[in-house]
């Protein structure tokens, strides 16, 4: 299942629609894990990352943390939909690293701007947020197996980045 979040549901912080088309997997799809692609269509056209916006950034905050704490068990990978939202809720650094800035990392490195190092990083207590949402939801549809591949993957991600 796919869901465009508009522009325009970002900038009122409007939950409606995701949250509608969250609780329609849950009644009729008897096994919602890993189904729904989310995008960010109307933010396409710019040449910033997704999740260099502020306002996308705040908007997935509010769903993952206060809204849907169990949405990482819906997102599909198909399109990145988890990893874009996991990147949405972790700290991003462009062009930071060991020896100081992005200016300092191009000349040692001779690499453009699009060629600059991205480090992840997802504070603990959010990782452990995630990962108790996920269960909760994989016990509610009786799907551990699906969670504990979910949470694998948010503990890889974690890790690696």
């Amino acid at each position: 299942m796919l869901y465009d979040i508009s522009e325009e549901e970002v900038e009122k912080q409007d939950f409606s629609g995701i949250l509608n088309t969250l609780r329609k997997m849950e009644s009729q799809h008897p096994n919602p894990a890993k189904k729904l692609i989310l995008s960010f269509s109307d933010f396409e056209d710019s040449h910033k990352e997704i999740w260099a916006f502020s306002k996308v950034r705040a908007y997935a905050e509010v769903l993952v943390f206060q809204l849907f704490p169990g949405i990482f068990y819906y997102l599909s990978e198909e399109c990145s939909s988890r990893t874009t939202m996991l990147n949405l809720i972790a700290n991003v650094h462009i062009g930071e690293n060991r020896i100081g800035s992005s200016r300092e990392y191009r000349q040692q490195n001779g690499k453009a701007d699009t060629q600059l190092p991205i480090q992840v990083s997802l504070p603990i207590h959010k990782a452990l947020q995630l990962v108790e949402g996920t269960l909760a939801y994989a016990e509610i549809h009786q799907k551990e197996a699906e969670a504990h591949y979910i949470v694998k993957w948010i503990q890889s991600y974690v890790l690696s980045h």
